[in-house]
């Protein structure tokens, strides 16, 4: 189902409920472009996702959508439709290849929005689809409110286990070989769940769910540290790109076991460490870096009738 929204003389459209996995961005996104409409000196439209909509006025429209998959994938990756070398280096001493899944849809849009800025840094150093990099527009995904009250926080561990796939099953065994102590969390994606999952929350495990796509799981990571959650991940390339990385513990996938053992017997000293007030003006920041990214609308005010 669509919506259609009228906001003063400006519209948007957008999918009333779109794919589950990535619906918080999407909504988080819309309601940004909302705001952002009311800031415009000339009339709107703007057109969220692969829509056929007729908004029946005389207002210049800008097509957009959310790009939520990995551009950062090695030789062998599943779902590779061009392969394009980058310059970004992988471990191993090769490259990465960029990925961009249902290129054409995107490249026809007037802009894209982008939650990783390791993509975007992947996609420049490609030095590839220069036309497609001038659209892409960084919007972290900075939904919800940030809490970092830990006292209603008692579940030692939550780990997100949807997508399952070897490697995460083989890390699940060696958890529990370890007797490391744990909850395995699925099929929770809706605000009201995520959040009442995060209240009770100390520690989020980012695992890749394969050995190819390295891209870091922003959008799960960073609405957990928003609430108040020590993320412990698997290591990532271009985590210098991520601006809130020193407050995320990296672990290679074999030592990640035993680091989150140690940060499960270190909790305290470990929040304490984290949660800074150094972290909240960053994220507070970051949130105004997004309303100040979204002024590529205004390029449609120039065409306006």
């Amino acid at each position: 189902m669509i919506t259609i929204e009228s906001i003063g003389e400006s519209a948007i459209a957008y999918l009333t409920e779109p794919p589950i996995h990535t619906r918080e961005y999407y909504h988080y996104c819309v309601q940004l472009l909302k705001r952002k409409c009311t800031e415009l000196s000339c009339p709107i439209n703007i057109c969220v996702g692969p829509l056929s909509v007729n908004f029946n006025n005389g207002n210049p429209t800008m097509r957009t959508d959310i790009q939520c998959e990995h551009m950062l994938v090695k030789e062998g990756g599943r779902s590779v439709e061009e392969r394009y070398v980058s310059a970004t280096p992988t471990q191993e001493g090769d490259y990465y290849l960029l990925r961009i899944q249902n290129f054409n849809y995107y490249n026809g849009l007037d802009f894209v929005l982008e939650y990783s800025l390791p993509n975007i840094s992947h996609l420049r150093n490609s030095g590839l689809f220069k036309e497609y990099l001038d659209k892409t527009v960084h919007i972290s995904p900075s939904f919800y409110d940030i809490t970092v009250d830990a006292t209603s926080k008692k579940d030692t561990l939550t780990l997100f286990t949807n997508n399952p796939s070897p490697r995460r099953i083989h890390f699940l065994s060696e958890m529990r070989e370890k007797q490391i102590d744990f909850v395995a969390i699925d099929d929770c994606y809706s605000k009201n769940d995520l959040i009442t999952r995060y209240a009770k929350t100390k520690i989020l495990v980012n695992v890749h769910q394969t050995d190819h796509h390295h891209t870091f799981e922003e959008l799960r990571a960073l609405p957990a540290l928003r609430n108040g959650v020590i993320v412990v991940s698997e290591e990532v390339p271009l985590v210098d790109k991520i601006p809130y990385h020193s407050h995320i513990i990296w672990a290679p996938y074999k030592d990640l076991s035993d680091t989150v053992l140690k940060v499960q017997q270190n909790y305290d000293r470990i929040y304490k460490e984290i949660f800074t007030p150094r972290l909240k003006n960053l994220l507070l920041e970051m949130e105004e870096t997004n309303s100040n990214n979204l002024n590529i609308v205004k390029r449609a005010e120039g065409h306006a009738p």
